[in-house]
């Protein structure tokens, strides 16, 4: 389930890749960011689900009742805003000339532009620091990297939000750092869990 959720993440990096790509060699033609966009909204729908999927997973009863509750509250939590969005976007379209004014449309972004990237994030970060808990509470001895990573990618999450709200530049670094973190998150938790299970063999053949 770690796997499940890792990838997607470092798949989606090649949004920004192609975004980069365009502006350097193609001079931002419009072939450019159609097929940038078409990848966004391939891969992010793939990511989201993926993760929902896995985390919920990962919430087995045997981790016990909380912990189990949290991450598929988190799970859920995380699908949530992106749903919002495309239903205030759909709603936008079909509404905008019947209405003739575009007040109503401040009332609806402004909450989506705020707090729906905090549900997103927070979803996250719980979703890290359970896993986290896990480690700890399973005792296996891990390497340097695999014991700081994943505090470094909830600390990436916490600079995430604030770096979202700023208007271009933080909206192409933001979800940057945000996929690396997830992807460092869950892959370090796959690690953990692969620790664990040489030691319960280890521990068998004994």
């Amino acid at each position: 389930m770690s796997r499940l959720a890792w990838i997607p993440c470092v798949m989606l990096l090649a949004v920004p890749v192609l975004f980069l790509s365009g502006i350097a060699g193609a001079g931002g033609s419009d072939r450019v960011w159609i097929a940038t966009l078409v990848v966004f909204l391939v891969l992010m729908p793939l990511q989201l689900v993926t993760q929902a999927i896995a985390v919920w997973r990962m919430a087995m009863p045997e981790l016990g009742e909380a912990r189990m509750m949290r991450l598929r509250a988190a799970a859920v939590a995380r699908v949530i805003p992106f749903a919002l969005v495309g239903f205030a976007v759909m709603a936008m379209i079909e509404f905008s000339e019947f209405l003739g004014s575009t007040e109503w449309e401040n009332y609806l972004l402004v909450p989506c532009y705020f707090l729906l990237p905090l549900i997103a994030v927070a979803a996250d970060f719980i979703t890290l620091r359970v896993l986290i808990s896990l480690r700890v509470e399973s005792q296996v001895i891990v390497s340097g990297r695999h014991a700081v990573l994943p505090l470094l990618a909830c600390g990436a999450l916490v600079l995430v939000y604030p770096l979202i709200l700023v208007p271009y530049f933080g909206w192409f670094f933001a979800p940057i750092i945000w996929a690396v973190a997830m992807a460092v998150g869950f892959a370090q938790v796959g690690a953990v869990a692969h620790a664990a299970q040489k030691l319960c063999q280890a521990r068998a053949t004994q």
